[in-house]
Order: structure tokens, then C-alpha cells, then sequence
């Protein structure tokens, strides 16, 4: 390439495509997104962190019963952010003047990645799996939410009680009101890797009084609360102007308190994961793993046994629908970024304690539709546990910050390129010659001396079609391939190879997208997949 991978956003001067939005054309040209966003807000967000929450650590910490490192505040964001405005200092503090404690550390908001660097590293790594990123992903819908993410946040800055521009509905409303209107005070302030993050204080105030007390039992999310309490609940957080930031919810009982995050997260008007992205993280990323495990699913006859990877091996092979994921989250509005990943991480650990009888499966019906949308009831569930079967891959350097991020996509990207596309790793052995705990185990075949072995294949490369037939005899320590390549149509190389092994036999591992022909008597297969076996 002419330029870096990951090269600065491009500076626009011309008149924004987006209707009622003005297009800041002030953006400095080659400065960093991130240090734009903090310098925009810098007191904007919300300056007093409320609890710092590491995504992993704090998980790990949750599963040995250990407790958040900082407790809650008892007063709402925007009535610190109104102190803040009140100080000679410019400088975000921590409200230090009930405990009489120092000040503290102020940590920037959470970035905003521009999209103009985000969208050209998810072309390359879609075209890299043969995917053409504008055949689902709309250009200018992403730069009107970006657009109007960083209006809000302006709006923010400002000292707006309401983050939107909106001029009707009830704007002092918490539920059924979309995280744009809500008003500022019904949001507190976490840190999460570094940066600051808001919540909507009905949530955060649930989800750990849940880690508290209530994750462990019987019934999670499926006892029945008690009606009045409930609608007592809904009044105290719907109401200004703490929006429930005075009370205590230590003793609710578990089922009301579960009840209460439902009922929010149920009524909120949009998923946080709009159609448009939902499509996209359907078609690059649900879609190509439940195929590769429909696969997996497939050759388990009596007459082979598909040594598959384990999980990990099993998550390298997904690195790229990781990526696309990745990128696809920062193309969410900041707050509703947030709140995914911080529920995600609640959701994940739910499972862990056996005793609440819940499953991503029960996660996944009960918020699904809700939280990420979907055509029908089944996809939003399946979408939502593809997220928290892969959340710990997902979340590592999710939130680290810009350069963060883009280390990892840019060592994805290299790793997809090294493997020809991502393909998927294949033991073949047959049940006749070996022990079906051996071969699972990724042992050597236990067979003759000499063993004679066939296969073929067919794919693509950048350079046209090929395939190539291959058959190489096993010995003691190694065995040799022969093969005929048709790189394009009408061009033929022979070319021989010799792997070593490690004992007697062997198994041929395929690392490349290939789609198998029937010379073992198996389906043809779609592309990834490469069997091989004895002749």
C-alpha cells in the first residue's frame, strides 16, 4: 500500500449530505479522533467517575464473590456537572467535598472513533473473506449517526438537561424514551478502561445490586415480582429530578429488581443495535459461523471423525467475524455503546453460578429482540448469544481506546491474510485404522508402515481457480505429497512436498478455504473446509 493501514480520518470540507445536521468542518486534519473528542468534551460527560470497572478483571473478581472496587454516588450526573460549571478550575475533579478526601484523577470521556478510519479497515478485512462491504453497510447512515452522536455530545458539553434536539414528547420521561432523549440526570458515570462511560442509573443501580445479592438464585429473571412494588419502582426511576439516585434497592427483593431492569430494557423504542448494523453483524458474522458448525455438525458419520480444534483453536478461526464485530460496535452512538458492552459483561457472568439455572439461550430470548433487534424474536436471540458466546474475544481492546483497537484489527488482518482467508482447521481420520479417543486427541494414526492416502480439492486465489489432486505415502517419519495445481484455467504445476511427523501414519491438516470433490465418496462442501483420507 501507499499509506499506512490505519491512516487519519479525511477532513471534509464540504457541505454535510446530512439533512438538519451541520457537518463540523473544523476537524483537524491528521490530529487524533480521540484527543478531539476529549478536548470537545472536556466537561462535557460526565467529570465525576463513579466506579472504575475493568470488563475482565471486574468479571473475574464478580466469580470469587468480590465486590466492586468503588461505590456509588448519591447524586445525579448533571447535578455534579453543575458544581463542575461553578468551580474557578476548568479542570474535571472528582466532588471530594463530602468525604473531605484529595483530588483525584479525572479520566477522559470515552473516545469517539471517527468512522472514516473504521470503515476502510472493515472493507479490507471483509474483502480479505471475498465479502463486499457496501452490499449491506450504507456509507451515509453511518455518517449521520456519527453526525448526530457528536451533535448530542456537543449538547452534552453545553450543559443541555436533554441530550436531544427533539421538540416534542415528554423529555423529563426515563422510560420508553430512547438514550438520546433521556434527560442527563438520570445517567451516572463509570470508568471502563481508563475512560469515562454513562449509564442510565436504573441500569447500573440493578445490575450491582444483582452482583451483590441476587446473582446466585434460584429463579433469575423468572420469579414473579410483586405488582405494586414494581409499579412503585417504575415511578421512583421515571420521576426528576434524582431519577431514583437517592434510593436504596438493598431491600428489594431479587425478583422486583430483576423485574425493574426488564421492564426498562423492554421498553426501550429502538434496540441499541439499529437494522441497518443488525443486518451486517447477521450477514458477516452470525451467518459464516453457523455455517462453519452446521459443517462441524455434519461429518460426525460413523464413517470419519472430525478431530476438531478446541475452543481456542476454535476462536482463532473466527478472528476475522471478531474484527468485523469490533468495528461494527464503534459504529454505535457513544452511550448506546456503553450500555451494550456493560451489559454484556453483567450477561456473561450469569452463567457462571449454576445455581440461577440461566443460559445464554435464556439471556438471549428474554433480551434479545430487545437489546439488538432483528426481523423475528428468534434472530434477535441468536444474535445476542453469538455476542456472549464470544464477549471475552470481543471485549479485549474494545474499549482501550484508539490504538488500542487498531493494534488488534491490524494483527486480525495480518492473520487472515497469512491464512488465505480464514479458513478451517480439519483432522480426517478413518475409524477403521485408529481409536476415536486417540484421533480426537490429535494423536498420530496407529497404522502399516506405509499407508497410501488420496484427496482433492478445488478453491480460489486471487490469481483464478484451482485445484489440485494430491496422494502421498505415509513412512516413519514423514510422508511426501505430489500434487497437480491449476492456478487458472488451462495453466498445470506439479510440484512435490515432504512434511515430517512425528510418528507413524499421519493426518493432513488443511489451513485454507477449499471446497472439497467427492474422491473420498463425501458432499461436496462450501468453501473452508478440507478433508483428506486414506485411498
Amino acid at each position: 500500500m501507499s499509506q499506512p493501514l490505519f491512516a487519519s480520518p479525511i477532513s471534509s470540507a464540504s457541505s454535510s449530505p446530512y439533512s438538519g445536521l451541520k457537518r463540523r468542518d473544523t476537524y483537524p486534519v491528521g490530529s487524533s479522533t480521540s484527543n478531539y473528542h476529549n478536548r470537545l468534551c472536556h466537561v462535557t460527560s460526565f467529570p465525576h467517575v463513579v466506579r472504575d470497572l475493568d470488563l475482565e478483571n471486574d468479571r473475574l473478581a464478580r466469580a470469587c464473590g468480590l465486590l466492586p472496587p468503588m461505590g456509588y454516588s448519591g447524586r445525579s450526573s448533571a447535578s455534579r456537572f453543575r458544581q463542575q460549571k461553578s468551580r474557578s478550575s476548568s479542570s474535571p475533579r472528582f466532588d471530594d467535598s463530602e468525604s473531605g478526601s484529595p483530588q483525584r484523577k479525572a479520566y477522559p470521556s470515552a473516545p469517539r472513533i471517527h468512522y472514516r478510519r473504521l470503515l476502510p479497515v472493515l472493507d479490507e478485512v471483509l474483502h480479505a473473506q471475498g465479502l463486499e462491504m457496501r452490499a449491506a453497510l450504507n456509507e451515509e447512515d453511518v455518517g449521520y449517526s456519527w453526525e448526530k452522536d457528536m451533535l448530542l455530545r456537543e449538547r452534552r458539553s453545553m450543559g443541555h438537561t436533554t441530550l436531544s434536539t427533539a421538540p416534542h414528547g415528554d423529555k423529563t420521561a426515563v422510560f420508553s424514551t430512547s438514550l438520546d432523549e433521556c434527560p442527563v440526570d438520570a445517567f451516572s458515570t463509570t470508568t471502563i478502561r481508563g475512560y469515562r462511560h454513562d449509564l442510565p442509573t436504573i441500569v447500573s443501580t440493578c445490575i450491582e445490586e444483582l452482583y451483590r445479592t441476587g446473582i446466585y438464585r434460584p429463579g433469575l429473571f423468572r420469579d414473579l415480582p410483586n405488582r405494586l412494588r414494581l409499579v412503585s419502582l417504575i415511578e421512583t426511576f421515571n420521576a426528576p429530578p434524582s431519577y431514583g439516585q437517592s434510593i436504596s434497592v438493598r431491600t428489594e427483593s431479587t425478583a422486583d429488581i430483576c423485574a425493574l431492569l426488564t421492564t426498562y430494557l423492554n421498553s426501550l423504542p429502538q434496540p441499541l443495535i439499529p437494522p441497518s448494523l443488525f443486518t451486517c453483524f447477521w450477514q458477516w458474522c452470525v451467518l459464516p459461523s453457523v455455517r462453519r458448525e452446521e459443517t462441524r455438525d455434519q461429518y460426525t458419520a460413523s464413517q470419519w471423525i472430525m478431530a476438531w480444534a478446541s475452543r481456542d483453536e476454535d476462536e482463532e478461526f473466527s478472528k476475522a467475524e471478531i474484527a468485523v464485530a469490533q468495528i461494527l460496535l464503534h459504529l454505535l452512538p457513544t452511550n448506546q455503546l456503553s450500555l451494550f458492552a456493560y451489559l454484556c459483561a453483567f450477561f456473561t457472568q450469569v452463567p457462571l453460578c449454576p445455581e440461577n439455572g440461566i443460559t445464554f439461550e435464556d439471556i438471549g430470548g428474554l433480551f434479545g429482540e430487545a437489546l439488538v433487534g432483528g426481523e423475528d424474536r428468534s434472530q434477535g436471540k441468536e444474535l445476542l448469544v453469538w455476542f456472549l458466546r464470544r464477549w471475552r474475544t470481543i471485549s479485549e481492546g474494545l474499549l482501550d481506546g484508539e490504538e488500542s483497537l487498531f493494534d488488534g484489527l491490524e494483527n486480525s488482518l495480518s492473520a487472515l491474510k497469512r491464512n488465505g482467508g480464514g479458513g478451517v482447521k480439519v483432522e480426517a481420520v478413518d475409524v477403521d485404522r485408529v481409536d476415536a479417543g486417540s484421533a480426537l486427541a490429535g494423536s498420530p494414526m496407529d497404522c502399516a508402515e506405509e499407508s497410501t492416502w488420496r484427496g482433492s480439492s478445488v478453491g480460489q486465489s486471487e490469481t483464478g481457480d484451482w485445484s489440485s489432486s494430491e496422494e502421498w505415502t505415509s513412512v516413519e517419519s514423514g510422508f511426501s505429497i505430489s500434487s497437480t495445481d491449476e492456478s487458472s484455467p488451462g495453466v498445470d504445476e506439479t510440484h512435490k512436498d515432504v512434511s515430517k511427523w512425528t510418528g507413524n501414519g499421519g493426518v493432513q491438516i488443511y489451513s485454507s478455504p477449499v471446497e472439497m470433490k467427492g474422491s473420498l465418496g463425501l458432499p461436496d462442501l462450501e468453501g473452508g473446509l478440507g478433508v483428506w483420507g486414506p485411498g
